[in-house]
């Protein structure tokens, strides 16, 4: 069967098993990973042979990728083991199948990617906007240099720090720009406030604005020229841009493009080969 057909059939066996109501199915299984394949097929020359998820997280896109290209070794990357949860969505949606083409890895932070392997397809999903300001061009040249020639990496960011909700707090405080117009104590004062008698630990209001105080404020421009800068070339920059209009004084104080865009998706490709062959890429053992 051809890859195309058996990784929909795939697709489609697993929709058929989980709840349609389900947003984590929706989101990390299904519409996401649809993107970065859409990319990979519009980009790449052929099918990767070895995938990398930088900062997978739980894994469920690691997951997806791997089922949807059985002939890669697909790896995720990430400094804490939450990928461990990845089995018991697993066992929940697919039946338990666990693709054999699939591994996690734990890093350090500081851990050079390419000392560790070489990758034909590299792809960040909302993880950028969480690397310190200070070396965010030295890990997207990390990312870079650990590309096979032609290698492409695929990078997605929503939403940014300066766009209605990019303070990631909307489950606390649904006033759009409230991160920019409040100040600071008020803004964790309010968060705080919303979420008072829920669980504590990771999700709670005081873990997320923990995690928004962390956010390197990267905008869409500034984050396409590191991978400029690292000598990669641009094959696809978008900035998907909101509706709404922001306050006046934000346009005053603000640039009013950052403003307007939520999330930006982008690809870029190391330097092609110099004679013909595709995609070459082999993990380093």
């Amino acid at each position: 069967m051809p890859l195309a057909v058996s990784a929909a059939a795939r697709q489609g066996r697993a929709m058929n098993n989980s709840p349609a109501s389900d947003p984590q199915f929706r989101a990390h299984y299904i519409a996401s990973p649809a993107q970065i394949r859409d990319a990979i097929t519009a980009h790449a020359g052929r099918d990767p042979q070895v995938i990398v998820d930088f900062g997978c997280g739980r894994g469920i896109k690691t997951l997806a990728l791997a089922n949807a290209y059985p002939g890669a070794e697909v790896v995720g990357l990430d400094i804490t083991r939450a990928f461990q949860h990845a089995r018991d969505f697993a066992n929940a949606h697919l039946e338990g199948v666990w693709p054999a083409n699939l591994r996690y890895e734990q890093i350090e932070p500081g851990d050079r990617l390419a000392e560790r392997l070489q990758a034909d397809v590299i792809f960040s999903w909302s993880v950028l906007e969480h690397v310190d300001r200070e070396i965010l061009p030295e890990v997207v040249a990390d990312m870079g240099a650990a590309l096979t020639p032609g290698g492409l990496v695929i990078s997605q960011i929503a939403p940014l720090y300066y766009s209605p909700f990019g303070s990631h707090l909307r489950a606390f405080l649904d006033e759009p720009w409230a991160h920019l117009m409040l100040p600071h104590h008020h803004l964790r004062a309010r968060v705080l406030a919303a979420g008072e008698g829920k669980p504590e630990g990771p999700g709670s209001a005081e873990w997320m604005f923990a995690r928004y105080e962390e956010l390197n404020r990267i905008t869409a421009p500034e984050l396409f020229g590191y991978f400029r800068a690292a000598g990669l070339s641009s094959l696809q920059e978008d900035m998907r841009k909101v509706a709404l209009e922001p306050p006046e004084p934000l346009r005053l104080s603000h640039d009013p493009l950052a403003l307007r865009v939520y999330e930006l998706f982008s690809v870029h490709a190391a330097p092609a080969p110099s004679r013909r062959g595709g995609l070459l890429g082999r993990l380093r053992r």
